[in-house]
């Protein structure tokens, strides 16, 4: 019995042995197989994303518009037809499809390739400058042309005119000349140097419009006699003309004289402050053949103790500083002595006042 179980722990130490021989010859770390699972998991990002791209290609066209910051869609291929923009019903709707084509892709992968530098840029100003025909040579701003009116693409109309203050008048003069706008956009937090684009238009039912004498050159006023036939005006060929005449370096700017003559015609559409009205009711400016003794040399100062004198109510609130400053543009010259500045006018009748001492 004894002898047995000796053989039978023998037996057990020499299998022992050999398991242990076979381990050690094993190496320490044994290779995983490949998992073509696991492979696919890795590489799934970059080919979902490719996979989106090309369908999104192929399904349309994408532009980004840098006037409105968006982006803007329309079915590939479909050259005549407008692009609308993209949407948050659009945007499922594009991935909706993407499903329905067998990929399973989120909104946000849409999204990813939408608002991305993958989208070509484009002015929407800037294309349609580019896409013009050639000017076909005929003249659209001749004389007697019933197309004369053009059409800005970018227009500021400023519908009834004559309900914007006075006081308003220095804040759009600006505008009117400013060639570039630093604009910070909404959820922005730069400030972005953008070229000034619209151009102004307004309408009226008075004449009284103008208010700044200085200002009136960077208007021109017209008066409407009948109905504007807008029908039939070829907005392609007329930006047509204008591209092809600055181009050619024509002079898009006016003259002296032509300022001078813009400001002539628009007289009659100037508006008349009771500070004016006044001013014309009691002085006129001194001309050349005058006679001496009808001249009177005055002072701002004194112009306006009797304007104020003449009617107290019409100058309340009238600024002695300001009332000053505008004598020149409405027409009375200012010269100046050793006493300092005066103005050379005529009393109208009524209204004689004994010369100041302000000779030369």
């Amino acid at each position: 019995m004894k002898t047995k179980f000796m053989q039978f722990i023998a037996s057990l130490w020499e299998g022992w042995g050999e398991v242990k021989q076979v381990v050690e010859n094993q190496p320490e770390t044994t290779p995983l197989a490949a998992n073509p699972a696991a492979e696919l998991v890795k590489s799934s990002p970059v080919s979902l994303t490719d996979r989106v791209n090309r369908f999104l290609q192929s399904a349309y066209d994408f532009r980004y518009n840098l006037l409105t910051e968006e982006t803007e869609f329309r079915p590939a291929g479909k050259v005549g037809e407008g692009f609308s923009s993209v949407g948050k019903r659009e945007l499922n709707t594009f991935c909706l499809e993407a499903h329905a084509r067998g990929i399973a892709c989120w909104d946000k992968d849409i999204s990813r390739y939408l608002y991305s530098t993958c989208v070509s840029a484009y002015h929407p100003f800037l294309l349609y400058m580019d896409e013009l025909p050639a000017w076909d040579e005929v003249e659209l701003t001749s004389k007697g042309n019933v197309t004369r009116k053009m059409s800005e693409m970018g227009l500021l109309n400023l519908d009834e005119f004559d309900k914007y203050p006075a006081s308003k008048m220095p804040l759009l003069k600006n505008l009117m000349q400013m060639a570039n706008l630093n604009l910070c956009k909404a959820y922005q937090r730069n400030y972005r140097n953008l070229p000034r684009i619209a151009s102004f238009i307004g309408t009226s039912n008075r004449f009284d419009l103008l208010s700044d004498p200085t200002g009136s050159r960077r208007f021109l006023c017209v008066e409407v006699k009948g109905k504007i036939d807008c029908s039939h005006i070829e907005h392609k060929q007329i930006y047509a003309q204008l591209k092809h005449e600055l181009l050619e370096g024509v002079r898009y700017w006016f003259t002296a004289e032509e300022e001078s003559e813009l400001k002539e015609h628009n007289k009659r559409f100037q508006r008349r402050s009771m500070m004016e009205e006044i001013l014309y009711a009691c002085f006129r400016p001194a001309m050349t053949e005058d006679k001496d003794e009808m001249v009177q040399r005055l002072s701002a100062a004194d112009i306006f103790k009797v304007l104020k004198k003449q009617n107290p109510a019409a100058m309340r609130g009238v600024n002695p500083n300001a009332f000053a400053q505008q004598l020149a543009p409405l027409g009375f010259p200012r010269s100046r002595s050793r006493y300092g500045n005066y103005y050379s006018v005529v009393a109208l009748p009524e209204n004689t006042f004994p010369p100041a001492n302000l000779d030369k």
